[in-house]
């Protein structure tokens, strides 16, 4: 007959405390500490250092630790190792801050150490929303996407208005109308058997983001009898939701 296993006592833990098996230094200054049951915890030689201090030992090999310890040692390498993938979001392209701290959520919830690490990238100039800002604007105008565009997706982003002008400030007035004027061409090769072609190519423009000093420069361009009026209601429409966008 199979033996049944006796239950602890009530009061006493049935799980014994995390044992520290070794503690060894790694090449980019980190700690691994590892666990008898096979547990490996990442660490920064500064949270390794400062948890010592606050649990007055050493982590020697055979230091059994303590609950507040054990805890605190689990948040600290939960921390080091969302600190490193914001270092690995960070060094495949830039992030704004909103969709880094997005992606870091997804992965680490609502980490009580999330701030700070964001806090940490902005001031070691690792993450700013003002790098992004311009690269993104530079990206956008090599593929032909208007000021509009630019500034309502920077705004999905989380970039401050005041940084959005700045960004957007940046390339020529003359760099956004060859960006309209070859979007045109791009365009008129689909609408030029249209009945009407040089609507479908205001329209065209429109939804990809430009402004309406950029088509009506266009519009004159293409067509010396196209006129736009102040008045004309596609100057007033607002501007359209993300989904709205000519992808």
């Amino acid at each position: 007959m199979a033996k049944r296993k006796t239950a602890a006592p009530s009061g006493i833990a049935s799980a014994a405390p995390p044992v520290v098996a070794a503690l060894q230094p790694r090449p980019d200054g980190t700690w691994l500490l590892t666990l008898t049951d096979g547990q490996v915890l990442k660490l920064g030689s500064e949270a390794l250092e400062a948890l010592q201090q606050a649990a007055g030992l050493r982590f020697a090999p055979e230091t059994s630790l303590d609950p507040a310890t054990w805890a605190a040692l689990q948040q600290q390498a939960q921390a080091h190792a969302l600190w490193e993938k914001a270092l690995a979001l960070l060094a495949r392209r830039e992030h704004s801050r909103r969709e880094l701290a997005l992606k870091l959520r997804q992965r680490f919830g609502n980490h009580p150490a999330l701030d700070d690490c964001l806090d940490k990238l902005s001031h070691k100039n690792l993450q700013s929303d003002q790098r992004f800002a311009a690269i993104l604007v530079q990206e956008r105008l090599r593929g032909l996407r208007g000021p509009r565009w630019v500034a309502h997706e920077l705004g999905q982003k989380g970039v401050a208005q005041a940084l959005i002008r700045q960004a957007l400030a940046q390339p020529s007035p003359q760099a956004w109308l060859d960006a309209a004027q070859a979007r045109a061409q791009t365009l008129w090769r689909k609408a030029q058997h249209k009945p009407q072609a040089l609507l479908a190519l205001r329209q065209g423009l429109f939804r990809a983001g430009f402004a309406a000093e950029h088509i009506q420069a266009v519009l004159a361009h293409w067509s010396t009898a196209a006129t736009s009026d102040d008045t004309d209601p596609l100057w007033e429409e607002e501007l359209p939701v993300a989904d709205n966008f000519e992808e």
